[in-house]
């Protein structure tokens, strides 16, 4: 598995980043870059998870294809700054896909990336080299250009985690923001001169010789970013990004959970208390986020013309004003992009390696589909014991029940590609229709904080009107389980396949 980290400095930083840089390295290899990114009009190729493009570096052109479920790009030569289809792989799954799709449509140029890159190779101790990698230019499609400054660090011998050490070092006296997203995301996103977007969690390819701790490093990645690709929206104050980025951590909290018995909690704790900050600003953002759309504004749609409820209006859209303002400045911190930087060192350098027994290395080193199975079903047999006994729960055990469904959809989502076809996510589905009918119960205690926070009184009219809505809908969820419940006892379980 190889070591990357990937930085979108300020401008006004990168001079004083490269002094600290060329204090430990060699002499710079500079080159010229030119890339032409292809796909269909409809973008199918993206949509597909693969990226195609020609780039002309050190005087030829090169052809890249590139593949969510493959490692490594499939790179070969090329005669011009056309795609070459023989160059194309014709075999496989991959091949079929691909032929699929270049045969019922036509390819098309969208956008072009030119760029200077600087190259330094750097020894960090006897052990420990890596390769630092500065890339200025543009992304460039019709009518449009985007600025693009991003620097890479590649361990190329040696220890992860004299690289994480190093780049700390760094974040400590610069602003050195993750890379939220890569050039062809970027480039996509210019040339269909889309407005700024969420993203939401991309399905996770595990492969067959996958080992549990492995799949760890990979789920838990994979949550880092996700959360990271959503903050350029969240800054930009979009509903749905600030969803996806508590989403996103709220996976990565489920995935340091799933993987509870062999990784204990202590060596996550640091991390976890980093995590609990940065909720302080997203969890407030998003209730409040919810408590308007799915509850002030339909009953203002019902009653436009009531007074008490256009002045809460008002309140509350001060209040969710507030929130975003905080959790923007929040993004902003060093300590943020220090959080996100630490998560992915404690992955890559197996941080919880030192304190583990025989036992656990044992079973990290377990194929991943093995421990997969033991704990679905094990979360899948505590769903049932409390799912049965449903009726006769406290609203405090309701939701417990959600959380540990929650808990099990994750992890069925985390594991879904080690088995076969759509199970899996299928039985996720399910699980997640339970989650989203307790959390619609859930929303009900959520509202009654808010609205303590604006010192609504208990039994004023605006309150009442309010509780009451709420009260309706946890009445109709609660008969909603019921059947949902029996759909998923009766779902067909990945694990028995």
């Amino acid at each position: 598995m190889t070591t990357e980290l990937h930085f979108s400095p300020r401008a006004q930083d990168v001079d004083t980043v490269l002094a600290d840089i060329t204090r430990l390295s060699t002499a710079a290899e500079h080159e010229h870059r030119v890339s032409y990114y292809y796909d269909t009009a409809e973008r199918t190729l993206q949509q597909a998870g693969y990226g195609l493009a020609t780039c002309w570096a050190r005087g030829r052109w090169t052809q890249t294809l590139r593949a969510a479920d493959q490692p490594q790009p499939l790179v070969s030569e090329s005669e011009s700054d056309e795609i070459d289809y023989t160059h194309l792989p014709v075999q496989g799954k991959l091949g079929r896909q691909l032929a699929d799709i270049i045969i019922k449509q036509n390819l098309e140029r969208l956008f072009r990336v030119e760029l200077q890159r600087s190259r330094w190779e750097a020894q960090l101790s006897e052990e420990t080299q890596i390769a630092v990698i500065l890339d200025r230019g543009e992304i460039k499609t019709a009518g449009r250009r985007e600025p693009l400054c991003e620097l890479s660090i590649e361990l190329t011998t040696g220890s992860a985690r004299d690289v994480y050490q190093w780049a700390r070092n760094l974040a400590e006296r610069y602003a050195l923001p993750w890379a939220s997203s890569d050039v062809m995301t970027r480039g996509h996103a210019l040339a269909s001169a889309s407005p700024l977007t969420h993203h939401k969690a991309q399905p996770l390819v595990l492969g067959d010789e996958c080992r549990a701790e492995e799949a760890f490093i990979a789920i838990g990645k994979a949550c880092l970013d996700h959360a990271q690709c959503n903050r350029d929206a969240v800054c930009a104050r979009q509903e749905e990004g600030v969803h996806q980025m508590r989403v996103a951590f709220r996976r990565f909290r489920s995935c340091l959970k799933t993987f509870r018995s062999v990784i204990p909690r202590e060596a996550s704790q640091p991390l976890v208390e980093e995590l609990r900050w940065l909720n302080g600003f997203l969890g407030p953002a998003r209730d409040w986020d919810v408590f308007f759309a799915e509850s002030l504004q339909p009953i203002l749609n019902r009653f436009p013309d009531k007074r008490g409820l256009q002045i809460l209006r008002r309140r509350v859209e001060e209040k969710r004003a507030a929130h975003y303002q905080a959790l923007q400045k929040c993004l902003e911190d060093p300590r943020y992009h220090r959080l996100i930087l630490r998560g992915h060192s404690w992955l890559d350098c197996r941080a919880w390696r030192d304190g583990l027994n025989t036992e656990q290395l044992e079973t990290l080193e377990q194929p991943a589909v093995k421990f997969a199975v033991a704990l679905l079903k094990r979360q899948h047999r505590k769903v049932t014991q409390w799912g049965v006994q449903f009726a006769t729960l406290s609203a405090v055990e309701r939701h417990q029940l959600r959380i540990r469904i929650k808990e099990l959809r994750y992890a069925a989502e985390f594991f879904a590609s080690l088995f076969p076809g759509t199970l899996a996510l299928d039985y996720a589905k399910t699980a997640g229709k339970l989650q989203d009918c307790l959390g619609a119960l859930n929303d009900l205690s959520v509202s009654e904080h808010l609205l303590d926070d604006l010192q609504v009184r208990p039994k004023s009219p605006v309150r009442t009107v309010i509780e009451s809505w709420y009260a309706c809908k946890a009445d109709y969820q609660e008969q909603a389980f019921g059947p949902l419940w029996e759909i998923f006892l009766n779902w067909k379980r990945p694990w028995k396949a």
